[in-house]
């Protein structure tokens, strides 16, 4: 299953009503070559980048899954097996890069103390 937050389910049962859709794909395809068929990856990407360039916003479609994760794991403090549930990566060790890079960000001030001293 997907967890969603439930100020998107409110919005996707609006999308629901308003685009009558019973069965089938959720978002569906606009295009002559597979009109009302699902979305491809390189569509959903297109439409992000898009979205993003409007709203000005310098940023990715795996960039905004990067950030999504990154904020699970602070939030779960390192519970790298309760955020593989939310992130759906098959591997903790994926997981656990995103982890390192939290851990290294806390400890900067740290490590930049330890040179206070030193003058150049």
């Amino acid at each position: 299953p997907v967890y969603l937050h439930p100020s998107t389910v409110k919005v996707l049962r609006e999308y629901l009503r308003l685009y009558r859709f019973r069965e089938g794909p959720l978002f569906r395809s606009d295009s002559n070559h597979c009109r009302g068929g699902r979305l491809t990856t390189k569509s959903v990407r297109e439409i992000i980048k898009r979205t993003f360039h409007t709203l000005q916003i310098d940023g990715s479609a795996h960039g905004f899954r990067h950030y999504f994760i990154t904020k699970l794991i602070k939030s779960y403090k390192g519970e790298l097996l309760t955020v593989s549930k939310y992130s759906r990566h098959r591997s903790i060790q994926m997981l656990e890069v995103y982890n390192d890079e939290v851990i290294r960000q806390e400890d900067l001030p740290r490590y930049y103390s330890v040179f206070k001293d030193i003058r150049i």
